[in-house]
């Protein structure tokens, strides 16, 4: 192919690999002189709703961090389309080791494990597992061939609170991996991931696919026999593995999702009791990354069995307010959990343990890490990000220009003359734009962008403080009546007045003439030497 430039930084080496939205090249960075991976949002495919969705599909990546997931540096644009730049990594897929024994293959997917740990750990679910989305890496060190495994092409990548599942009426994934939740269009959570490990777990073991599914099975018949075949067919070359891993197989195809194991972690600890039965030492030699097998996971939370047993109710309460229950009468909701110590007593390792089983609440889980140094750090940055992701998250994705309609409830002046709202928005989005849409333009100003919003009139520093604290308190115990939210805050003493605010608006919404429960749940550390913010009085 012809070479050339993109954002005249870029030297495109050859294309390799090209999807429905964009198209992934190896490239020359010039600045850096390194060979990266570049994808660029194909121009014709560069309307409002897929761009957001990149935009997603990159934060989402850039928010994992983690080393069996592909890192992301740079996001631009290149004559009106736009590209982010990704590590590259040479070396083929998953797809190359379909048929290797149990011993090469069981420690490559137990590096799986931990990237799917990592991306249900951000409240994500990918939804295109598949042998072809792995890439792995081959290196030698001292003298030892190792391979390093790396879960790539995020494109379809969602939050686990999201309902929508399809996108303009499309089944969205690669159907012969797809759980049947997925097929049928219900509710997607990490257990999704987990079917669809199973089936390239069970392919590469035995060359073929699940369920008596063959390569030209037309689509329905395929979802046919995802739906209602057994998945290890009786007399079936999978039925003569070894027991422990037949019944890991049997365990993640289950047809329902509470049928399968809880979380990735757990299919690892099994993964790495096969290992030993089969004799392979270390369990991950074969996978071994720099900082040892022991970072595939880190060790589970032990102790602090008081403060556990407090998370544990807290979510417990958040999930039955959301089914519309009434909680038992141990604590308010909203609800503040605010755990107080000395520097390095493992307040923050115990916020970590705040994360909801995939069978919980739909939860839209929240972290701001203040940073040490002084005091009067903003809340502002996490939340302003929060809401691009509320509203701009679940846009339609098309081509096609929507349908205007003209929402009159929005006050007189805040839509630019002669341009409407989509009607192709879900409801909840309308809501909030209708409700907050203007002020949060002068936060947001994608939101102006992509909605035709013209933002709230300036006003005075004193005033437009309150309006904004009001605003943005508002629109978060609304959301909240939704789906709850957790935010976790680390280092609370050193957030600024506006940040504690807002924290007292969220704990109290009868300030704000919101009638409680609110399913709003604040876990907070704080130093033992530090004055306690007014509202945990």
């Amino acid at each position: 192919m012809a070479t050339f430039q993109i954002a005249n930084r870029y030297h495109v080496l050859e294309r390799i690999g090209e999807g429905g939205m964009g198209v992934v090249y190896r490239v020359e960075d010039r600045m850096t002189k390194e060979i990266v991976a570049l994808k660029l949002l194909k121009p014709s495919q560069s309307v409002q709703g897929n761009i957001l969705r990149f935009k997603r599909e990159f934060r989402a990546i850039s928010r994992i961090a983690h080393p069996n997931c592909l890192r992301v540096y740079d996001f631009a644009i290149h004559e009106d389309t736009f590209f982010y730049t990704m590590e590259y990594v040479a070396g083929g897929s998953l797809r190359n080791f379909v048929g290797a024994p149990a011993e090469t293959i069981l420690p490559l997917v137990l590096q799986l494990c931990s990237a799917l740990d990592a991306v249900h750990g951000r409240q994500l679910v990918h939804r295109d597992v598949k042998p072809d989305n792995v890439l792995v890496q081959q290196e030698e060190r001292e003298g030892t061939e190792t391979f390093q495994v790396k879960l790539g092409d995020f494109g379809l990548i969602r939050s686990l609170d999201l309902p929508t599942l399809t996108e303009g009426g499309k089944i969205v994934g690669t159907v012969p991996y797809m759980a049947p939740e997925q097929i049928e269009g219900r509710r997607l959570d990490a257990r999704t991931d987990l079917y669809a490990l199973g089936v390239l777990l069970y392919e590469l073991l035995t060359r073929r696919l699940p369920c008596g599914i063959v390569p030209g099975d037309p689509v329905v018949t395929i979802m046919h026999k995802q739906l209602h075949a057994d998945p290890i067919p009786s007399g079936h070359e999978a039925s003569r593995l070894p027991p422990p891993l037949l019944e890991l197989l049997r365990g993640l195809l289950e047809k329902r999702p509470e049928n399968r194991p809880a979380g990735a972690y757990e299919v690892a600890l099994r993964i790495e009791a096969i290992l030993e039965e089969l004799g392979v030492k270390g369990g991950g030699r074969i996978g071994q990354i720099e900082m040892g097998h022991s970072y595939l996971f880190p060790p589970r939370f032990t102790g602090r069995e008081r403060e556990l047993s407090m998370i544990r109710e807290a979510l417990e309460d958040l999930d039955l307010v959301q089914q519309g229950a009434t909680p038992p009468q141990r604590h308010p909701i909203p609800r503040l959990l605010l755990f107080e110590g000395a520097r390095g007593m493992g307040k923050s390792r115990l916020l970590d343990e705040v994360n909801p089983p995939p069978a919980g609440p739909r939860i839209f889980r929240l972290r701001r890490r203040f940073r040490s140094g002084d005091g009067g750090q903003s809340l502002l940055p996490l939340l302003r990000e929060c809401i691009r992701e509320i509203l701009l998250f679940d846009l339609p994705s098309t081509s096609e220009p929507p349908t205007p309609i003209d929402l009159s409830e929005l006050p007189t002046g805040t839509l630019r003359s002669g341009e409407t709202f989509a009607s192709s928005l879900p409801e909840e989005v309308a809501t909030h734009i209708a409700a907050y849409g203007p002020v949060l333009v002068r936060l947001v100003p994608e939101i102006g962008e992509i909605f035709h919003l013209a933002p709230a009139p300036p006003l005075d520093p004193e005033r437009e403080h309150h309006r904004l604290l009001d605003v943005i308190s508002r629109f978060f115990c609304t959301e909240a009546k939704r789906r709850a939210i957790v935010l976790l805050v680390d280092d609370l003493h050193r957030s600024d007045k506006f940040s504690l605010e807002i924290f007292g608006n969220l704990l109290q919404p009868e300030r704000l003439g919101i009638e409680p429960p609110v399913p709003l749940l604040l876990c907070a550390t704080i130093s033992s030497e530090s004055a306690f913010p007014p509202f945990t009085r």
